[in-house]
């Protein structure tokens, strides 16, 4: 670990202990990149109508949020003290990746296949959401109003690593760029 890395971790330390007096939690941002695909179920809906899918999806430079139940203020404490007193930047990197939320990428992919279940009868289906050939288009969905859940996402294929963790604590940002 270099200095420079030393130095941010007991920074980091000192604005920890001083969210945990006045009662703060943090906020962890990790941003990773690499290619992440796999399947996902999706259902788009409007008012009691929905319309479910299947599709493959890909997505490379992403954001993920790290749960807040899963790294207390106290466990990060616990985390950057091992991580300085064993001179391992790994340390501190690894644990932040195991309980994580998808937040956005700049670069998501997606093909539908498999339309599931729909709650209209072809002849309910609004024309302002199909398309020349009378299918559904899911980019009309999205621009006429209907809201889009992923219900299940299973990973196939993840190469993806952390490069950067952003941690607020109490209105100050702490960035690592990890190399």
């Amino acid at each position: 670990m270099t200095e420079e890395q030393k130095s941010e971790l007991n920074e980091l330390l000192e604005a920890i202990k001083k969210a945990i007096k006045k009662g703060t939690n943090n906020s962890i941002e990790l941003l990773y990149d690499g290619t992440v695909a796999g399947i996902e179920s999706v259902k788009y809906e409007k008012g009691d109508d929905y319309i479910c899918y299947n599709r493959n999806f890909e997505w490379s430079s992403h954001t993920r949020k790290v749960d807040s139940n899963y790294i207390t203020n106290e466990e990060l404490i616990d985390i950057i003290n091992y991580s300085i007193e064993n001179d391992d930047y790994s340390s501190f990197v690894e644990p932040l990746g195991e309980s994580t939320e998808f937040l956005n990428t700049d670069s998501y992919q997606y093909d539908n296949y498999d339309p599931g279940p729909c709650s209209m009868e072809d002849e309910e289906i609004p024309e302002e959401i199909l398309d020349d050939d009378g299918e559904i288009d899911v980019l009309k969905l999205e621009d006429n109003g209907w809201s889009l859940n992923i219900d299940d996402r299973e990973e196939e294929f993840d190469e993806s690593e952390i490069t950067q963790i952003s941690i607020s604590v109490n209105d100050k940002q702490f960035v690592f760029i990890i190399w």
